[in-house]
């Protein structure tokens, strides 16, 4: 005797039936990624709860030693979580010169200002490498707003303004942040992620696309900082600088690039005003002079032209140039300063254009983190309010 065959179910139904599901599923996460996770509900500067670190050689970055570790907390700003018992709360922004890359968690020069200010104090670092003012004033638009009760804000702005219109020479757009194609680049520039609009269509706009980009540029930004745990590329843009053919003595037309930036420096000013915090600036130091000794010239690389000095510039300007473009927007700060009333600490004043601050054109060193912190704690003792 056969037994029948049991019959089969058909595929569609079943098929359809596990999509139904996948669907279900895709949609609970993508709720729940906008409810719970916070995936694009609030402006985070670098990758939020992550650490690492680098092993720097004193060789290539005079006067720093390793190791160096680098922490950002739930904001993605270095330093420490912002908790209600902190006081005063204070946010630094600025570019590399703020974030100071190379040096450990506890001797960046915000880090050591807050020890400095008191065991209550708060300092945060929204330092990125590479910002011009363009995106420090949309930093400060986005920050504002959700870091409640701040006291007082310190801006280092300038070298990389300047750095952007000697690398584009004719072609720099000094409509800025009035170009909406500018500004949308700008704004991806300045912040790891920030609040957006979700969409379930086209799969690019929602939270979990969201959530996928955000690891994979966390993991892109940990990845690119060990590959230069040395200094490496410090090295080699050095050696690219010291064997470009053409060497330019001559600024280039700094007048519309000056009026952006004055324009940049206003909007850093009406969003500090807007939310009721005190804003503070400092000129950017340099080791670049007239007359830069040859062995501080060595450990020099700025002032590239054309494309970015790890792809072949078409040339550079010479240090004495530099040192007459950055003394420009110096001035230029002070005097918007002067005329707003508001505080400006001159560091370019202040410190000494040598290895005992600089390990290169404008980063600071460890022990030149620490002069500046003491600077800033001791001008903002003089002047309270």
């Amino acid at each position: 005797m056969s037994w029948p065959r049991p019959r089969r179910r058909p595929l569609l139904p079943r098929v359809a039936l596990l999509a139904a599901v996948a669907l279900l599923c895709a949609l609970a996460l993508e709720y729940g990624l906008r409810a719970v996770a916070g995936v694009g509900r609030r402006h985070l500067v670098g990758p939020p709860n992550s650490s690492f670190v680098r092993y720097p050689d004193p060789s290539a970055l005079p006067g720093v030693e390793g190791p160096s570790r680098i922490g950002y907390d739930s904001r993605g700003l270095r330093g420490d979580e912002l908790t209600a018992q902190r006081s005063p709360r204070v946010l630094c922004v600025g570019g590399s010169t703020t974030l100071c890359d190379y040096l450990d968690q506890a001797e960046t020069w915000p880090a050591r200002l807050q020890a400095l200010l008191g065991p209550q104090a708060w300092v945060g670092n929204a330092g990125k490498s590479g910002l011009t003012s363009r995106a420090n004033a949309l930093q400060l638009e986005g920050l504002l707003p959700e870091l409640c009760d701040l006291d007082l804000v310190l801006c280092t702005v300038g070298i990389n303004d300047l750095a952007l219109a000697l690398q584009q020479g004719q072609a720099y757009d000094a409509r800025g942040l009035d170009e909406p194609a500018i500004r949308a680049r700008v704004l991806a520039r300045a912040f790891f992620d920030r609040p957006r609009r979700f969409a379930l269509w086209p799969p690019g706009r929602t939270a979990i696309a969201a959530l996928l980009d955000r690891a994979r540029r966390a993991r892109w930004a940990k990845e690119g900082a060990r590959e230069d745990d040395l200094g490496e590329n410090l090295r080699e843009r050095r050696r690219v600088r010291g064997a470009a053919a053409l060497v330019r003595e001559r600024l280039p037309d700094l007048r519309l690039p000056l009026e952006e930036y004055r324009r940049n420096l206003g909007r850093m000013l009406a969003a500090a005003e807007e939310h009721g915090v005190r804003i503070v600036f400092l000129t950017q130091p340099v080791i670049w002079s007239g007359s830069t000794p040859e062995e501080l010239a060595a450990l020099c690389w700025f002032g590239w032209i054309g494309r970015e000095p790890w792809d072949g510039p078409e040339g550079y300007y010479s240090l004495g140039a530099l040192a007459e473009g950055i003394s420009a927007y110096n001035a230029l700060l002070r005097q918007v300063c002067a005329e707003r009333g508001v505080g400006c600490i001159d560091l370019a004043a202040a410190l000494p254009r040598d290895t005992s601050v600089f390990y290169d054109d404008c980063h600071f060193n460890e022990a030149g983190a620490a002069r500046v912190a003491e600077r800033v704690a001791a001008w903002l003792e003089t002047h309270p309010r």
